[in-house]
């Protein structure tokens, strides 16, 4: 089973360590952004954040990045597929859903 993990504060990192623990397919994580701390408002990034870079699982970002470049694809095909009426193009969009992640 694939996860994406969504949670920013600290008690969200001991869940997070718990499913890497029991060996789950972590697809992504979703954090807050970084946040300043300190008198020297030094950026932080929240300990799910960490936690994710430490084991090389993907965040968020790149996720929602993604989605938004297959969405801007997908509107292009339906305006092709009603302009046209060829069934190449549900047919093409169909595939890049598959493929895309």
């Amino acid at each position: 089973m694939r996860i994406v993990f969504m949670g920013t504060p600290d008690y969200a990192a001991v869940t997070l360590q718990k499913l890497i623990d029991e060996k789950y397919d972590i697809a992504a994580v979703f954090a807050q952004p970084d946040k300043p701390v300190g008198r020297k408002q030094i950026l932080t990034p929240p300990e799910t954040k960490v936690l994710a870079q430490k084991y090389d699982i993907p965040d968020g970002k790149r996720l929602l990045v993604a989605t938004r470049n297959i969405m801007e694809r997908l509107l292009a095909w339906s305006a092709a597929y009603l302009m046209t009426g060829d069934t190449k193009y549900p047919d093409r969009a169909w595939v890049e859903m598959q493929n895309c992640f």
